[in-house]
C-alpha cells in the first residue's frame, strides 16, 4: 500500500517538474564556448530548427515590441493573430525578444532561417531589429527581404540569413551596428512582417569571461526549485550542461549572484549546486 503511493507520488512529482522544465525550455536553451582571447561565445536559441515541421514553437515579444506589434490589422488577433515560429499563414506579423543578455556585450551575430509565403506581396516584406525612439516606435535598423536576399523575396523563398550584428548592411538612415543599443537594454527586438515565416533563430553574443550572465538554474533532480541566479561567462557552460538553462526562470525577478570559473564543464561545479539549492553564496543578493 505504502509503496503504491510513494511510486504515485514519484509519478506526480516528476509529471509537475517535466512541464515545468518544458516551460523553461521554450525559448531560453544554448550554448557557450570559450575563446582564447579571454571571451566567451554564448548563443541564445529560440524556436527549433526543424524545417519549419511539427507544432508551432512560441515567441516571446516584449511588452515594448508588442506596442509596434498591436496596430498591425487594425488590433484585429482574431483575423490576424501574431506569428509563431513555423507558421506559414500569411497576413501575420513575427516578433520575439531575447531577452537578459550580458551587458558588455562585444560582438553579436543572428542566425535566422525565414521562408516567403504565399502572398504576391511577400516581396515588400522586412525584417526589424532592436526597438529605439520615441515610444519604442522605431527600430535600430530594418531592412527589405529582397535587399537583404540579394534577389526577389518571392514566393517559396527559404534562406538562413547570418548576420553580423556590428556590421549590417547599410539601411535607410545608414544603421549599420545595433550592438550599443543592445547593451542599452539587455534585449534584442527581431520583427518580421508579414507574409513571411520564421523557422529558428540563434543570437550569439560575445563578452569577456567575466561578464554576469543570468541564467535558470535547474537543481538536478528537483526542477520545481528552480531559481534565477547570474555567474560568470566563464561558468556558463558547465551550467548548461547539468541542464540549467539561459535567462531568467519564468515568473521569477529576483537574481543570485554566483562567482566561477570554468571552461570546461567538468565536476568542478558540483560545490556551486550545492550552495545553489541551499540559495547561499558569500556573495548575497544582486
Amino acid at each position: 500500500m505504502h509503496i503504491q503511493k510513494l511510486k504515485n507520488l514519484f509519478k506526480g512529482a516528476t509529471m509537475v517538474g517535466l512541464m515545468l522544465l518544458a516551460g523553461l525550455l521554450v525559448a531560453s536553451f544554448g550554448t557557450a564556448r570559450a575563446q582564447n582571447n579571454g571571451t566567451v561565445d554564448i548563443s541564445y536559441t529560440a524556436g527549433i530548427n526543424d524545417n519549419f515541421a511539427g507544432t508551432f514553437e512560441p515567441t516571446s515579444p516584449s511588452d515594448d515590441l508588442l506596442l509596434l506589434m498591436d496596430p498591425y490589422g487594425g488590433y484585429d488577433r482574431v483575423r490576424f493573430p501574431f506569428r509563431q515560429f513555423d507558421d506559414k499563414h500569411i497576413d501575420r506579423v513575427f516578433g520575439h525578444t531575447f531577452t537578459g543578455l550580458p551587458e558588455n556585450v562585444q560582438a553579436a551575430t543572428l542566425e535566422i532561417r525565414m521562408f516567403a509565403g504565399g502572398s504576391h506581396l511577400v516581396s515588400n516584406d522586412a525584417i526589424h531589429l532592436e526597438l529605439t525612439g520615441i515610444n519604442d516606435g522605431f527600430t535600430s535598423w530594418n531592412m527589405g527581404l529582397t535587399t537583404l536576399f540579394g534577389q526577389p523575396w518571392i514566393g517559396g523563398s527559404d534562406q538562413t540569413f547570418n548576420l553580423d550584428l556590428a556590421n549590417l548592411l547599410p539601411d535607410g538612415q545608414g544603421d549599420t551596428n545595433i550592438i550599443p543599443f543592445m547593451n542599452a537594454d539587455n534585449a534584442l527586438d527581431v520583427y518580421v512582417q508579414d507574409d513571411t515565416a520564421v523557422d529558428y533563430m540563434i543570437l550569439t553574443v560575445t563578452v569577456p569571461r567575466g561578464e554576469a550572465v543570468t541564467i535558470c538554474h535547474i537543481p538536478p533532480g528537483n526542477p520545481s526549485n528552480a531559481h534565477t541566479i547570474t555567474v560568470n561567462a566563464s561558468a556558463v557552460n558547465a551550467h548548461l550542461n547539468h541542464g540549467d538553462t539561459l535567462g531568467e526562470c519564468s515568473g521569477d525577478d529576483e537574481d543570485e549572484y554566483e562567482d566561477g570559473d570554468n571552461d570546461n564543464g567538468d565536476d568542478e561545479d558540483e560545490d556551486e549546486d550545492e550552495d545553489d539549492d541551499r540559495g547561499e553564496n558569500s556573495h548575497g543578493r544582486k
